[in-house]
């Protein structure tokens, strides 16, 4: 329902870069939200498969998402998650 709403929105009220941004701020507040939401990264992954999908997100915005950490369990950062929701879509 949000991704359609966001569809919506897109270029004519929302610009590319500030979608961008809005992404941005919920890749940075994933850890937090993994407390109350234990989905919360493969739901983000998901999300963020179905923006590049419904055109909102650039393809190349995932290459620019800031890797995980050497010993982190993350696969948004790695984009495995992101990448299997995209070819499953």
């Amino acid at each position: 329902m949000a991704a359609n709403l966001l569809s919506s929105l897109y270029h004519e009220i929302i610009q590319a870069d500030q979608m961008q941004k809005g992404f941005k701020s919920l890749l940075n507040s994933v850890d937090d939200l993994k407390l109350d939401v234990p989905s919360a990264e493969d739901d983000l992954a998901l999300f963020l498969a179905r923006g590049v999908i419904d055109d909102i997100l650039p393809p190349a915005f995932l290459h620019k998402l800031p890797c995980g950490e050497p010993h982190s369990s993350s696969c948004i950062g790695n984009n495995t998650c992101v990448r299997r929701h995209i070819n499953s879509a």
